[in-house]
């Protein structure tokens, strides 16, 4: 849904401030929500910690988030922003080990390092190594 996102955003909402949008996609995935959260309610009070715990991730990790993809969209275009969604694993890996103790195995530090490179090489935070480019536009002018 990210890609259907970023694309309808840079299509239709071009110059909306990203605020306003951020604000507008959380309103309404809040009034699609609310009817399975009332049908779902536990029957037991719920903690303050858990509330805690809703707004943490309500405010922090997706409002900010959001405010965050949306400028993206307007600064860098839909295509370039939605590579951001590609390093969501490596930062779950990192999490875990560092607030929950999980053990990091060289399988994962390798492939942390292949999504690390892959986009960087797809949003041209990095560029392509010379001789490939030489070597492709060469190729590319024999055809």
């Amino acid at each position: 849904l990210y890609g259907i996102a970023a694309s309808y955003t840079k299509r239709h909402l071009t110059g909306a401030d990203p605020l306003t949008v951020a604000a507008g996609t959380m309103m309404g995935a809040t009034i699609v929500l609310v009817p399975f959260a009332v049908a779902t309610w536990p029957s037991t009070p719920i903690s303050l910690h858990a509330w805690g715990a809703v707004l943490g991730l309500g405010i922090a990790c997706t409002g900010i988030a959001y405010l965050l993809f949306f400028r993206l969209i307007a600064a860098i275009g839909p295509a370039r922003t939605i590579t951001v969604t590609f390093v969501i694993p490596v930062f779950g890996i990192l999490w875990g080990a560092l607030f929950l103790g999980e053990r990091v195995s060289a399988g994962m530090v390798g492939a942390c390092a292949t999504i690390l490179v892959g986009t960087s090489l797809a949003t041209g935070f990095v560029k392509r190594l010379p001789g490939l480019r030489a070597q492709q536009g060469g190729a590319s002018a024999k055809q």
